[in-house]
C-alpha cells in the first residue's frame, strides 16, 4: 500500500530531505512515511503521532574541507603568537568557494573567535579550482595556556546564499 493518498486520505504535509528522501506526513494515519521516488515504496518513519501536519527539515551545515597552514602537516600554533595564521577553503565540484560571505566567516576554538583580516583565491591543492585561503590574527582564535594539544579549530560561515559551511583541522600547539 502507498501513502494515504492511495487509501483515499490526503497528506498533510511533505518535504524533501537533503539526500532526496520524500517524508509524508498523514494526519488521519497520524504517522510519518518515507517514499521512494524512484520505486513508490512507502516505509513509517513515526507511527502514534497524534497531528503531523507539517514537515520542515533545517538541514545541518555543510561539510568543508580546510587546511590549516597550508604546506605544512603538523601545523604549529604558538600558544603565546601575536602573527598571522592562514587557512584555506578548498573548492570542489559542490562548492564554489567565491559565493563565500567572508563577513561570517568565524574561525578558532569554538568556530567563532577570530574573522578573517584578510582573503585571497588561489589554487592551493593544484586542482584546477579555486580554493580560498584566509587569514587570522592567531591571539584571536581562542586558545589560552589551559588549551591542550593537540586542539580542534573550527572554521564556520554562510554563502552569501544564505547555506551554512563548516569545516575542522587540528593543531599541534607550542609554547
Amino acid at each position: 500500500r502507498g501513502p494515504a493518498t492511495a487509501r483515499g486520505r490526503g497528506p498533510s504535509g511533505h518535504v524533501l530531505d537533503q539526500d532526496g528522501r520524500l517524508f509524508v506526513a498523514e494526519l488521519s494515519a497520524g504517522q510519518i512515511a518515507i517514499v521512494d521516488v524512484t520505486t513508490g515504496a512507502v516505509e513509517v518513519f513515526r507511527t502514534g503521532l497524534a497531528s503531523p501536519v507539517a514537515l520542515a527539515f533545517e538541514p545541518g551545515p555543510r561539510q568543508v574541507r580546510i587546511d590549516l597552514k597550508p604546506g605544512n602537516a603538523k601545523n604549529p600554533i604558538h600558544r603565546k603568537g601575536h602573527g598571522i595564521v592562514r587557512v584555506a577553503v578548498f573548492g570542489s565540484a559542490e562548492f564554489d568557494v567565491s559565493t563565500i560571505d567572508l563577513a561570517s566567516v568565524g574561525f578558532g576554538v569554538t568556530g567563532q573567535n577570530a574573522a578573517p583580516v584578510g582573503s585571497r583565491f588561489r589554487d592551493v591543492d593544484g586542482d584546477g579550482r579555486a580554493d580560498l585561503v584566509l587569514r587570522f590574527r592567531t591571539e584571536s582564535l581562542g586558545i589560552g595556556p589551559k588549551t591542550p594539544s593537540p586542539v580542534t579549530l573550527k572554521l564556520t560561515g554562510r554563502t552569501r546564499q544564505g547555506a551554512a559551511f563548516q569545516g575542522e583541522d587540528v593543531a599541534q600547539l607550542v609554547p
